[in-house]
This record gives structure tokens, sequence and C-alpha cells, in this order.
């Protein structure tokens, strides 16, 4: 894992992008648990919730309590700000920074999962974790699993969650609990044994197409539950509490503890799809190692309309084990918050791109967040006050470009990085005066693939060396190489890539890369 993360913005293409305010809600001094450390220990300010530009420039800030860890912030269209801290209190304050309202509201249960956000009544919904009661427990059964052979559940304490509707003073309106309506028995093996359902997402259904349409599936106030250790997600009929409709499905093992799906909203691209973060907690398959998916899915008929996903197998390129949200923006992109590692970005949607799309926009936060957002430049009356923040291009150097100075080059604190021609002190063969370049290939995008230069590369032919990468979890062999459509025996003899023994893994040497002076 990297052991260096440039922080703020690190890539901003302001043509491509949405461009208005994004939400940091970092997990204060704690990163992901409490104990755990912000990267850098220098820090300018002790905020825990920030509202920035798209250049990362400071708009507003809320002090909150040192003491509390943030799990969720949203600012509302009045410019207040609603908080959920672990202890379970909820708060809201102005746009100033004074607390109006708070709720303590674990009176017969445990708020810890991570959810709570306020309905369009002002009321709060949010979930409480309590025990399954001992006359659900009697139905608990024992069984034999694929992975862990014989269960004992029987007699076991199980833990599950009940769906909180209530004002501000506690006064509960409405309550769902999963044990009156889910199957004791459905469970996830590698949870089976105390934390049966672990929710972590209850939404209020916008009004949509498909309800406009006659689907009462989908009425508008109705709730859309997902109960995490079930992989799967659902929707809950208010009125009646049935629950009228469930999702889930196969690829890749299926979902892997997902989180915060959501219907897009009227008004946004792909309107009326629902739209989740996949974590990949607990892969099923060895291709979803490391890798958290984007979904964005047609719910009257199941179909995956589009997806975010990077290599997996170890290459990381986009993980977040717990956690992480999404959310649809007005111009076509998705924004993703990949709250574990702290990263914030922007993907405009390609056909042509294996990933699903471009990154446009990227913000490194200096902690983990936590359910992080946008919001229009025009979204609060004091946004609307203060004068358009300037829109700066940010283009970073290639990684192969780049290195860190030695500490007595620096002329000062900002002075890190140089940006280089080549590598200094090869570790790899070099040719008529330059040095090559090698990166791994079963993680090469189709950008990198075509950079090579004195090999007949074509883009259909990256493309399929990308796809077949992606399909089978990497190159291992030459003998991978040959099962490419398109890469015969003769252009594989002028390939430039050999076996690194040490990592077993199939490098490619780029040689001079197209384009670039030396």
């Amino acid at each position: 894992m990297k052991t260096i993360f440039p922080t703020g913005v690190t890539i901003y293409n302001p043509d491509s992008a949405y461009n208005g305010y994004f939400l940091e809600a970092s997990r204060m001094r704690f990163g992901n648990h409490e104990k755990s450390l912000y990267r850098s220990s220098n820090m300018q300010d002790d905020s825990g919730i920030t509202l920035r530009d798209m250049n990362g420039n400071v708009v507003n800030s809320w002090k909150t309590p040192q003491s509390k860890m943030c799990l969720r912030a949203e600012l509302q269209p009045n410019g207040d700000m609603f908080v959920m801290f672990r202890k379970d209190k909820f708060m809201l304050y102005n746009w100033e920074g004074k607390l109006l309202e708070s709720l303590m509201p674990a009176s017969f249960g445990k708020c810890s999962r991570n959810e709570g956000r306020l309905t369009p009544e002002g009321d709060i919904i949010y979930l409480l974790v309590r025990e399954v009661p001992k006359e659900f427990l009697e139905n608990v059964k024992d069984c034999t699993t694929e992975w862990w052979g014989v269960m004992k559940r029987k007699g076991v304490r199980l833990i599950g969650d009940s769906i909180i509707i209530s004002d501000w003073k506690g006064n509960i309106n409405w309550q769902w609990d999963t044990w009156e309506h889910l199957d004791v028995n459905d469970f996830s093996p590698v949870n089976a044994l105390s934390d049966w359902t672990h929710g972590n997402t209850s939404r209020i259904l916008p009004e949509n197409k498909w309800y406009d349409d006659g689907d009462q599936r989908f009425k508008p106030g109705n709730i859309l539950f997902n109960p995490r250790n079930l992989d799967k997600i659902m929707l809950i009929d208010r009125d009646t509490r049935d629950i009228v409709w469930t999702w889930t499905h196969n690829e890749k093992g299926g979902l892997s503890h997902c989180h915060d799906p959501l219907m897009i909203e009227k008004g946004l691209p792909g309107e009326g799809n629902i739209i989740l973060f996949d974590n990949g907690l607990f892969p099923r398959t060895r291709k979803r190692v490391g890798q958290s998916i984007i979904y964005e899915l047609n719910p009257q008929t199941g179909e995956v309309i589009w997806r975010y996903d990077t290599v997996g197998y170890s290459n990381m390129a986009f993980f977040s084990k717990t956690m992480g949200t999404q959310q649809r923006l007005p111009n076509g992109n998705t924004f993703i918050s990949e709250d574990n590692v702290g990263r914030l970005f922007q993907v405009a949607p390609s056909v042509d791109h294996p990933d699903g799309g471009d990154i446009v926009w990227e913000f490194i936060s200096r902690a983990s967040v936590t359910r992080c957002s946008m919001v229009p430049y025009d979204y609060t009356p004091q946004l609307r006050a203060l004068p358009s923040p300037q829109e700066m291009r940010v283009t970073p150097p290639g990684n192969w470009y780049t290195r860190i100075k030695p500490d007595s080059q620096r002329q000062n604190e900002q002075d890190v990085f140089e940006v280089i021609a080549h590598d200094p002190e090869p570790k790899y063969p070099t040719t008529s005066g330059f040095t090559w370049l090698g990166f791994c290939l079963s993680s090469a995008t189709i950008d990198e693939l075509m950079l090579i230069q004195d090999f007949p590369m074509t883009r259909n032919l990256a493309k399929a060396i990308n796809a077949w990468s992606r399909e089978n979890g990497g190159f291992r062999n030459t003998k991978d190489l040959l099962k490419v459509t398109g890469l015969t025996k003769d252009l594989l003899d002028k390939f430039p890539v050999k076996m690194d023994e040490k990592f077993q893994v199939m490098l490619l040497y780029t040689g001079k890369l197209k384009g670039e002076k030396q």
C-alpha cells in the first residue's frame, strides 16, 4: 500500500467536471477508528465538517465536539447542518455553527449504524441496533454452509435492527423491526453468529417516474432499506410495512456488504434508477479481491445500467472495505466518496473507458471521511450571496515522472516534488540514451498501453489486453497473453514485456513514451 498521499485537489478538469461545492465530513482526528491517526500530524485546524470549492478552498466549516466522531453530515437547503455522531447523538447546527437541536435517541437500543438523516417533514429517520427477542430466536435453525460447514446458530444471541422515524423530542412516529419481517434463517455465513442484519441505509423514496406510471411498489415515502450483512437491498411499504421489492445479483459472487443505495431524483440523469456502493468487504470470488464497485440499476427490470469498477485482485485502485457513498450529479457525472482512504472523486461516464468513465476531479483528504457529498453553487441563501469561485485546472504529472526531492535540495516546505523526464537512477535496461520505464501489465490502463513506442499497438488491442486482465485477475505468464484476442505470437515477439521473478507479475517496459521530450 502507498505510504505517501498527496492531499488536496489532485485532478480537476473544469470543462468536464460538475462544478459546485463539496462537503468534506472527516472522521476528525480518529481516522476509521478512534485510536487511528491522521495521515498528517501537522493539522491546520480541527474542523470535523468543511465545505470547500472545487480547488479545495474552505467556504465554511462547523466546529464539532472533539470527543465525538462524525458519522454523517448533510447540508440542508436553508444552510443548516445535520450531523450524526458516534455515541448515539444527532445535532442540527445553523450556518454560523450555533446548535439548534439535539437528540440522543438510544432509549431502548443502540444507534451505531452510521445511519441517520432528516426526512422531508423534518423528522429523523435512523436505525437502532437491538437484540432479536427470545421468541423469535426459537425459530433459528442450525445449518450447513458451503464455506464453513455446520453452523450452530440455534440459541446464539443475534443482533438486528429497528428502523425508527421520530421527532426531535424523541417521540416515535413509525417503527419497523427486522425480526418481524425478515427470515432469521436468511443470513450471511461470515456474520452468522451475532451481527445478523447490520442495516446501514434507511432512505425515504423520492418522487419518481415508476410510481407516476402506476407501479405502487415505488410509492414516494416508502423506505429503501439495506441490511448490509444479507447482501441485498429492499423497499418497505410505509403503510402496509410489507417488503415490496428486493434486489441482489450473482455477478462476481454477488453483492459484498454494500452501502448507501439511493434512488436518483427527478431531473437528474438516470432519474428513477437506484445507485449503490458495493464495497467488496467479503468477496466470494478471486476477481473481487480489493475491488469496490458502483452499480446503477433499473429497479423495475433489475438490469445494471452502468457501473464503475477498476481492476481487482490486489490492484486496489478503488476500494473502501467499509463505508462509502455515491451521488448522481446534474451533468451526468457521479460523485464517489471512497471513505476508508479519504478519497473523493468525480467520474464522467464513457462507453469507451473500461472502468465506466474518466476521473475528472479528485480530492484527497488528510483523514478518512464519511458519506461526503456535493451541492450546487446556489444551494443555500448563504452560498448565493458569495461571489462565484475560481475554477482552476489541476493536471497531475504522470506517476513515472515524479519523484520527491532529497531534504537538502528543498527550498521550503512546499518545494518537495520534482518532475523529471526519466529515472535518474535506472533499474531497468536503457537504450539509445533513455531509460525504459516499467509498470505492471495486469493493471495497465488503455491509455498507458497506447504510450508504447516501436510496437503496432492499436486501441482495440489495448482494450482487449485490458479487458482480459480485468476478467481473469491479471497476467501470470506469456501463455496468458496469447489468450488475448488479436495478440498473435508474431506480435508477442515484439511486445516489450517480461516476467518479474521477485513479484511474479508480468511487467511492461514502455521505452520512450510517445509525445514526451526526454
